[in-house]
C-alpha cells in the first residue's frame, strides 16, 4: 500500500499457470467458505528484529487462528529520493534475514505457505508509485541485486510464493520490459516457486493495466485499495454495490474479470486493506487520514469483499489481506489490522469450511 517511510533511526546500512510449489505445508489445505485458493494475511514488521520478538510469535500464533493457510512476509529497503538510483536497507529499521526467516519458519511450522513480498519505500516520504530513477539501468541493476538477495533465501527456506516488485507503477510499463525480464529471469535461476507481481489497483486504467510482464509469472497480483462509496456509514449491501459501481461510476469487477481475460492468468489480491476508522470505504488507502475508530466499518468492508470476490473464484483466486502487525493493537487503534477486532471473526469465518 502507499505507506510513506517511518522515521530513519539509523543511517542506510551495508547491509503459466500454478505451478507446485516447493516445500508443502505440514497442515492439509481444506475448502472454505470462500472458495478461495489464497486465504490469509500480510504480517508487516518495519523493525530490524521485531520478527523475533516474542510477541512476534503471539501474533503468528493468533494469525494462525483466522484460518489463514497463506501468509505474506514483509521486508522493506529503501531509496533517499524519488529520483535515487540504489536501494539498500535501513539499519535498525529494515527487518534482518535472521528475523525474516524466523517469520517464515514459524509461519511454516504452524501450517501456513508463505509469500516472501520485498518491498521499496522512499525516504523523502514519495509513494513508490511515483519514483523516477536518474539512472535507470543503475536502478534496475541495484533492484536485481535486491530481489535476487530474498530470491536466495526464499529458495534456500522453503518459500512457496516470491512477490518481484509492489506498487512500481513509473517502472513497470513497457520501456522497461527488457529489464523485468532480466530481473525475472535471475529470480528463476535462483528460485523455484512461484513468482507474482503486486500492481496498484484503484482504478480500472490504473498499474495493473499496463505491466508489461505477466506473461513471465505464475501469478497476477493486485493491491486494490479502490474506493467503494461516498457514505462515511453504508450498509452492507452498498458496500457490495460499491465493487460493481463506485463512488467514481467505476465497475472494478468488470475491470479485473476483463483485464484477467486479457492474459489468462489467474489473479489475486496481494493487498487488500480498510482501517477501522470511520470512511475507511471512501479511500482506503489514505492510511494518514484522521477518523474516528470505526471496527464496524471495517468488518463490513471485509464482508463486502468476501461476498463479492467469493463469487469470482473461476479465474479471482483470493485474498491477502493488509495487514497483521507484530504488537497487539492499542485499544480504539485505527489502523490497517483486523486483529482484535470484529474484521478478525469475519475473517475467520469465511476462512473456515
Amino acid at each position: 500500500m502507499r505507506r510513506a517511510a517511518l522515521l530513519v533511526l539509523g543511517t542506510l546500512a551495508c547491509g503459466t499457470s500454478d505451478r507446485p510449489s516447493p516445500g508443502p505445508s505440514a497442515r492439509p489445505d481444506p475448502a472454505s467458505r470462500s472458495g478461495f485458493t489464497y486465504r490469509g494475511l500480510n504480517h508487516v514488521s518495519w523493525w530490524h528484529d521485531e520478527y523475533q520478538h516474542g510477541a512476534a510469535q503471539v501474533s503468528r500464533e493468533q494469525l494462525a487462528t483466522t484460518r489463514a493457510n497463506w501468509a505474506g512476509v514483509l521486508v522493506t529497503w529503501y531509496m533517499e529520493a524519488r529520483d535515487s538510483t540504489s536501494i539498500a536497507p535501513v539499519a535498525l529499521q529494515t527487518p534482518s534475514d535472521e528475523a525474516v526467516v524466523e517469520a517464515i519458519r514459524d509461519l511454516r511450522r504452524r501450517g501456513l505457505k508463505v509469500m516472501l513480498k520485498p518491498h521499496v519505500d522512499v525516504l523523502d516520504g514519495s509513494w513508490r508509485g511515483t519514483i523516477r530513477p536518474a539512472d535507470p539501468a543503475a536502478w534496475f541493476a541495484s533492484y536485481d541485486a535486491f530481489l535476487t538477495r530474498y530470491a536466495a533465501l526464499a529458495q534456500a527456506n522453503e518459500v512457496e510464493m516470491l512477490c518481484v516488485g509492489t506498487e512500481l507503477a513509473t517502472m513497470s510499463d513497457a520501456r522497461y520490459l527488457s529489464r523485468w525480464s532480466s530481473v525475472i529471469g535471475e529470480v528463476r535461476g535462483t528460485y523455484r516457486g512461484l513468482l507474482t507481481y503486486a500492481a496498484n489497483a484503484v482504478s480500472p486504467g490504473d498499474e495493473f493495466t499496463s505491466v508489461a510482464f505477466w506473461s513471465q509469472l505464475d501469478l497476477a497480483g493486485l493491491d486494490a485499495y479502490t474506493p467503494l462509496t461516498d457514505k462515511p456509514n453504508p450498509s452492507r449491501e452498498e458496500l457490495v454495490q460499491g465493487w460493481s459501481r463506485n463512488r467514481n461510476g467505476e465497475n472494478m469487477v468488470a475491470a479485473f474479470r476483463n483485464w484477467q481475460a486479457s492474459h489468462g492468468k489467474p489473479v489475486f489480491f496481494t493487498e487488500l486493506g480498510y482501517r477501522a476508522a470511520d470512511g475507511t470505504n471512501r479511500a482506503p488507502w489514505d492510511w494518514e487520514a484522521s477518523a474516528a475508530y470505526d471496527p464496524g466499518e471495517q468488518a463490513d468492508c471485509y464482508d463486502a469483499a468476501f461476498r463479492v470476490w467469493s463469487q469470482q473464484t473461476a479465474w479471482m483466486r483470493g485474498i491477502l489481506w493488509w495487514a497483521w502487525d507484530v504488537p497487539v493493537p492499542a485499544a480504539n487503534e485505527t489502523g490497517y489490522t483486523p486483529r482484535n477486532k470484529p474484521a478478525e471473526v469475519v475473517l475467520r469465518t469465511w476462512q473456515s469450511p
